[in-house]
């Protein structure tokens, strides 16, 4: 009896689109830990599906994605404490909390971060570590702000460096680098979706968001600068904190992988949308300017 043929293996898949799909992945085109699915493949690549999957299944054999099977592939990666744990960091050293402060409510100081209460408690210790925090004992605890290591509680660690918020902003210009909070606010919330969606814009369009929002910081910090120079520093409490939220944010690293910038500029946008919100509502007031009175004939005084 003649021996049963062996049973065929998949076929190979196409060098472009293997190629094609592990740039992408290489690249940072996508946030670590998002699952991949066909469907935005082909709508980034072109390609279709059934090569698509094989590309993904040769990259799962490799370990480039995790996972096997339709819908369960997803780009690797450890859980952002590294990146928490700097990005808290830069906002205690900027003033956005203040030394003898407490820490806001974990919950939404993870969802601010882009994180989750998980990361953010692995992070705590690290900073207590640093000599930033104080964590305290109890059932429910806040984390109380330190001094930082090398400052002396009289100094002020705000504002800034005035070379550094004053610096002269890009000379080339972008459309919507004026805006208003609104739509910085609208900006923020499409910033956010696209994090939590996990796919990244391209490198010319991201280029093209970091110079708008470099020109934005430039106009709202510097606006904040003036205002808290001419005022009781005491009365503007909120609006040096969200000022500094944006120079603890914009301090991050500008280059690197398209991930890495997209949380950048996720964060930043958050940021700046707060800060012009803090800054119409710390507006000095307008002037109030008396109504004519009306003589008896109904007309105004001093009409003709």
């Amino acid at each position: 009896m003649a021996a049963l043929p062996p049973c065929a293996g998949p076929p190979p898949a196409d060098a472009d689109v293997l190629t094609h799909v592990r740039d992408r992945i290489a690249a940072g085109q996508y946030v670590p830990g998002t699952r991949l699915t066909l469907h935005e493949l082909h709508d980034a690549t072109g390609h279709p599906h059934a090569q698509l999957r094989l590309a993904l299944e040769h990259l799962a054999g490799e370990g480039v994605v995790n996972g096997r099977g339709r819908s369960r592939w997803r780009v690797p990666g450890d859980r952002p404490v590294e990146r928490t744990r700097h990005l808290l960091a830069e906002l205690i050293s900027h003033g956005a909390y203040l030394p003898g402060n407490e820490l806001p409510p974990l919950p939404g100081l993870a969802a601010a971060l882009l994180t989750s209460t998980a990361v953010l408690h692995e992070a705590l210790p690290l900073l207590a570590g640093d000599g930033l925090l104080d964590l305290a004992e109890g059932p429910h605890p806040r984390p109380r702000v330190l001094q930082p290591p090398g400052t002396h509680p009289s100094q002020d660690v705000w504002p800034p460096a005035w070379a550094e918020v004053l610096r002269v902003p890009p000379g080339q210009q972008r459309t919507g680098a004026s805006r208003g909070r609104h739509d910085l606010r609208e900006i923020s919330d499409r910033a956010r979706w696209r994090w939590h969606h996990g796919v990244c814009l391209p490198a010319k369009v991201t280029s093209e968001q970091e110079v708008r929002q470099s020109t934005v910081q430039h106009r709202l910090v510097r606006e904040a600068c003036g205002r808290m120079d001419t005022g009781s520093r005491s009365g503007h409490v909120g609006l040096r904190a969200a000022a500094a939220r944006v120079m603890a944010c914009a301090s991050l690293p500008a280059d690197g992988l398209l991930h890495q910038r997209a949380y950048r500029i996720t964060v930043l946008a958050a940021a700046l949308a707060d800060l012009a919100d803090e800054l119409f509502a710390s507006r000095p007031p307008r002037p109030s300017v008396p109504y004519p009175a009306r003589t008896a004939g109904g007309h105004r005084a001093g009409a003709a």
